[in-house]
């Protein structure tokens, strides 16, 4: 059985594995251009993704779920009790959950099952934690730098974060948690099973 894993982004990552495949996996990235127009980077990345999968034909695809920051994380500086937000920006929130609605569709018409991973979850099966000690940025440690040295243990040569972290979901799909254990249930199956 054939998986894609994807971090989609403005450079998307992309992962190419079999479940029984004793040899590396392959990767790469594709990069949609800033444009003023969000929808000629949707089709870009759409096209993309299409000629991923005429390519490899996976019968599987598993992505990176776009980060929300709702809730409130710990107090501001100086004002105990004061609920401190996270910084994101709106656009960017936007553009990531406008390219999951693409991936999702474009998967679909291929009658590709989908899963999709928190960044948190994942990273616990390709670095063993899935979030950062604390005073880790104080010292330079950060996950994007901590994935690609992972992926270059393996023996991929990546050449950014996005590829390293489409390794890292592969990673966790064939060798992480059971996927009883996983909150989309047992994605392997589910390919019998098609849409």
């Amino acid at each position: 059985m054939r998986i894609i894993t994807l971090d989609q982004s403005t450079r998307t990552g992309w992962c190419i594995g079999d479940e029984h495949s004793t040899e590396k996996w392959l990767f790469g990235s594709f990069r949609m251009p800033k444009r003023d127009d969000n929808g000629e980077r949707l089709v870009i990345f759409r096209d993309s993704l299409v000629e991923l999968i005429e390519k490899y034909h996976p019968d599987l695809a598993a992505y990176e779920a776009p980060f929300l920051p709702v809730g409130e994380q710990g107090t501001r500086p100086g004002q105990p009790g004061q609920p401190r937000r996270a910084a994101f920006n709106v656009n960017t929130i936007k553009f990531l959950l406008n390219l999951e609605g693409v991936l999702i569709e474009t998967t679909a018409r291929f009658s590709i099952p989908t899963e999709h991973f928190p960044s948190s979850s994942w990273r616990v099966s390709a670095l063993g934690m899935g979030r950062l000690p604390p005073g880790a940025a104080n010292a330079g440690m950060d996950f994007k730098k901590l994935m690609i040295q992972r992926a270059k243990q393996l023996g991929y040569e990546v050449r950014d974060d996005n590829e390293a972290d489409a390794i890292g979901l592969m990673i966790h799909l064939l060798q992480g948690a059971p996927a009883a254990q996983r909150a989309q249930g047992d994605l392997l199956s589910m390919e019998t099973a098609k849409l």
